[in-house]
């Protein structure tokens, strides 16, 4: 689950996540199997209007392990079963993520931690 931080309210902020890892990521096609990922880098934006990431997501799969650059936009409702959807395209990686706040409300509390489902593709 990232971390957010200082996190995200209703008001424009700038900050920094980290995903510190304990997901899991499993690939079919050229690379198979199973593994796990983290990811750090910034975000801008609200958590009602949306915004911009960039991060360095690294996945573990089987014995190929293998880091990406990727731009992040976020905002748009969730039509997959998260609350917010978002879509992130590196040179190596393309795909969607559907995120859900586990800590933090927006309103009174700024969202400092969110859950995410997401799918990809190698390109």
């Amino acid at each position: 689950m990232p971390n957010l931080e200082p996190g995200l309210s209703y008001k424009p902020t700038s900050g920094n996540f980290i995903d510190p890892g304990g997901g899991t990521v499993s690939c079919q096609g050229d690379v198979n199997g199973s593994g796990s990922y983290t990811d750090s880098g910034t975000v801008t934006g609200t958590c009602q209007g949306g915004g911009t990431a960039e991060g360095d997501p690294t996945f573990a799969v089987g014995d190929q392990t293998f880091t990406d650059h990727v731009k992040i936009k976020f905002g748009e409702p969730s039509t997959k079963g998260g609350i917010v959807h978002a879509t992130f395209e590196g040179s190596r990686t393309k795909g969607t993520i559907e995120l859900t706040p586990t800590k933090g409300d927006c309103i009174i509390n700024p969202v400092s931690q969110v859950k995410g489902v997401g799918e990809f593709t190698l390109k």
